[in-house]
């Protein structure tokens, strides 16, 4: 296709139509659509956006990605829903059986190593736990004034997992992240900008337009020069990213099989306190 034709499509990746993908130009943009879970992620949702990235990474015609959720959220995290199929499919391939990095671990390879082109979050709502991960592994995040922005890992019982560890330190540095995971907070937009976890805050009513803008404008640089230089950065930020990751999930697995992870879980579903026992 020709890049001064590059048509302006739609289409659903999923067949329940959770994770949308749509073309404005040289500008792709994924939708999480599940917006009655508030966006929730499943093993199904992370791999076709696994797909979707490697074919925007693939294509040409694509020259910036953008992530967004559709409703009122960005995503509120796993979909931790007793039976969801969460993590692993509910009939797994081998690979899947044997990958220890898993989808949530190999999102954040995909977001910044594997796509060399730019993606910028468009934040349109709360981004929650392994929401808030994908968030930060974008190159770009811009929200709406009335997002949220929460770890929320401490509430199920779970260390951070999807690049998160790596991502906090390089926006706020070792301390602040720390806090950030340990304290529980939930940030407002406007808490989020001045922390560093944010570029831009746009009111709600300018936020699309924003985003449409801003994408344009990248999309209308040298795509080369975007690649590389996305290139360049990671190349000065990465070090054993890749046991980082499978440090994380080893701690999600660990953490989830204990006690106080039940408890967590409990306690949350019945809005009570948790009583924690270290095991």
């Amino acid at each position: 296709m020709a890049s001064g034709s590059v048509a302006r499509y739609a289409r659903d990746v999923n067949d329940d139509g959770s994770l949308l993908v749509s073309n404005d130009g040289f500008v792709r943009t994924m939708t999480l659509n599940h917006p009655e879970r508030l966006n929730a992620l499943t093993a199904k949702i992370g791999r076709n956006l696994l797909d979707e990235l490697a074919s925007a990474t693939d294509d040409d015609t694509v020259r910036v990605v953008v992530l967004t959720g559709a409703g009122r959220a960005f995503c509120s995290g796993i979909d931790i829903t007793p039976g969801t199929e969460a993590l692993m499919s509910a009939n797994p391939t081998q690979q899947e059986l044997i990958d220890d990095l898993g989808w949530i671990g190999h999102s954040f390879l995909a977001m910044r190593r594997e796509c060399d082109k730019p993606i910028i979050a468009a934040i349109n709502g709360p981004a929650v736990g392994a929401g808030l991960a994908l968030a930060m592994a974008c190159d770009v995040r811009i929200a709406a004034r009335s997002a949220l922005l929460a770890p929320g890992y401490l509430g199920i019982g779970a260390p951070p997992d999807g690049g998160l560890s790596i991502t906090l330190i390089e926006a706020i540095g070792r301390e602040r992240a720390f806090r950030l995971l340990v304290d529980s907070r939930t940030l407002t937009a406007d808490e989020a900008v001045v922390l560093g976890l944010l570029s831009e805050v746009v009111d709600d009513s300018d936020f699309a337009e924003r985003v449409t803008a801003y994408a344009r404008s990248l999309a209308a640089r040298p795509p080369l020069a975007l690649r590389l230089t996305k290139r360049s950065l990671n190349r000065a930020v990465e070090d054993s990213t890749e046991s980082t990751l499978r440090g994380e999930i080893a701690g999600v697995i660990l953490a989830f099989s204990t006690d106080d992870a039940r408890t967590a879980r409990k306690a949350r579903r019945g809005g009570t306190v948790g009583d924690y026992v270290g095991r």
